[in-house]
């Protein structure tokens, strides 16, 4: 039994010896012998907007604006909204909206899962951003 105490009491204390000593040195050295580039500045990835709505034609004029105030390259960002099959003016005040560039899925009512699912198909962007109708946005988010 002492042979096992003193085991594990050595086993500790090399794990914490390699944790806290060696491993930080194998990074340094590492670090040193081959050093690995980075690049910094901004890097605007390509983001994908996922909207699902139902019967949300009294808000969603509040959101088309909120998107078009978003301080992000025109280019690098993606709209999709997925009307879950709305009996209002939703479609309407979507589809007749000048501003920033929005892709309008017009689906049969099946639910909020399966129009996220169904615009997520769609999606391109390298980052997916889900957002309810009602949800608006500071200009830097």
């Amino acid at each position: 039994m002492v042979g096992l105490t003193r085991g594990a009491w050595w086993a500790a204390v090399g794990t914490l010896a390699y944790t806290f000593l060696v491993f930080p040195v194998i990074v340094a050295v590492r670090a040193v012998i081959a050093p690995r580039p980075y690049r910094s500045g901004s890097r605007e990835p390509t983001v994908s907007l996922v909207i699902a709505a139902r019967n949300e034609a009294a808000g969603i004029r509040a959101k088309l604006a909120n998107l078009d105030q978003l301080d992000y390259p025109e280019d690098r960002l993606e709209v999709i909204l997925a009307s879950d099959g709305s009996e209002d003016d939703t479609e309407r005040w979507v589809a007749d909206h000048p501003g920033r560039r929005i892709r309008l899925l017009q689906l049969p009512h099946e639910g909020k899962a399966a129009a996220l699912n169904a615009a997520v198909r769609e999606a391109r962007g390298e980052i997916l951003v889900f957002s309810d109708a009602n949800s608006l946005y500071a200009p830097d988010a």
